[in-house]
C-alpha cells in the first residue's frame, strides 16, 4: 500500500467490495517484488505514476479486519501539489485527501488506522 501525502493530508480510497477506507494497493503479482507491486496498484487504482525508488518504504504491518489475517508493506510518497486522481468507479469509488485526524474518524482498515496513529504520535 501507498500513502500519499499532500500537505498533510493522506490519500483514502473506499474500494466497492470492502466497507472500510484503506489506500491504494493491493496483491502482489507472480514474479514482481513488493514494490513494483505498490507502483502497479498506485497506477491502476487512482493513476498515479511513481518509479519504483520514489517510495519511502516505511515498513510492515500485521494485522486482523474481520477474520482475516494480512501483513500489510507500507510505502510512503509526498506530493508539494495535489495529483490529478483518476478512478475507475468499479473497484474504487471513492479517493480523496483528507486530515489524519478526519481519517482516524472514519472507518479504516486496521493496519491504516496503526499506520496513522503511530504517524500523528511520532510527527506530532
Amino acid at each position: 500500500m501507498v500513502a500519499v501525502w499532500c500537505r498533510d493530508r493522506v490519500l483514502l480510497v473506499k474500494n466497492s467490495y470492502q466497507p472500510l477506507q484503506t489506500f491504494p494497493g493491493g496483491g502482489i503479482k507472480r514474479n514482481e517484488d513488493v514494490r513494483t507491486a505498490a507502483v502497479r496498484e498506485l497506477r491502476e487504482e487512482v493513476g498515479i505514476i511513481v518509479e519504483p525508488n520514489q517510495l519511502h518504504l516505511v515498513g510492515k504491518i500485521e494485522s486482523d479486519d474481520r477474520y482475516l489475517k494480512n501483513t500489510s508493506t507500507i510505502f510512503e510518497f509526498f506530493f508539494k501539489e495535489p495529483p490529478a486522481i483518476k478512478i475507475d468507479h468499479r473497484e474504487i469509488i471513492d479517493a480523496q485527501f483528507v486530515s489524519p485526524g478526519q481519517a482516524l474518524q472514519g472507518d479504516l482498515r486496521s493496519d491504516i488506522s496503526e499506520y496513522l496513529s503511530h504517524r500523528s504520535v511520532a510527527h506530532g
